[in-house]
């Protein structure tokens, strides 16, 4: 679910909608040997037709993001020196690292000073959410 986004954008038919066009669909199959195979096949189908042919589908969509932002010295040399991220370190002036004001990832908006929740799955059944601002948000030029 984190690497396709907001599952609200994956199908346009809801809840009882996608009993009927099933109900629909064994109905106009003649065979009745092996019908759950046969729709499941056609549901299979539709879905890979609908991933593969849009261009506006949510694997093809490239990260999209604002303006490029000038930090000033302090919070450069605050990044240098203090800050890890994933428990990595970054250096500014080595590893291309971009600030920006906004990033559309998957349909979601990111924003400065904008909250954030994290789902941890680490804490067992617990599932702890994690609440945090957005200070500022960057991009690497590993994955742009």
């Amino acid at each position: 679910m984190q690497k396709s986004g907001p599952l609200n954008l994956f199908s346009s038919i809801r809840y009882e909608a996608k009993h009927k066009e099933l109900k629909d669909a064994a109905n106009a199959i003649t065979s009745r040997k092996n019908i759950a195979y046969s729709l499941a096949l056609k549901q299979q189908l539709q879905l890979a037709y609908r991933l593969l042919s849009s261009d506006n589908n949510l694997y093809t969509i490239p990260i999209q993001f604002g303006r490029v932002l000038t930090l000033d010295s302090f919070t450069l040399d605050l990044y240098n020196n203090r800050i890890t991220f994933l428990n990595k370190k970054f250096n500014l002036c080595v590893d291309n690292i971009t600030f920006v004001s906004w990033v559309n990832i998957k349909g979601s908006i990111y924003n400065c000073k904008n909250m954030c929740v994290v789902v941890s799955e680490d804490d067992g059944d617990t599932m702890m959410l994690s609440f945090g601002l957005i200070k500022d948000i960057f991009i690497t030029g590993e994955k742009h």
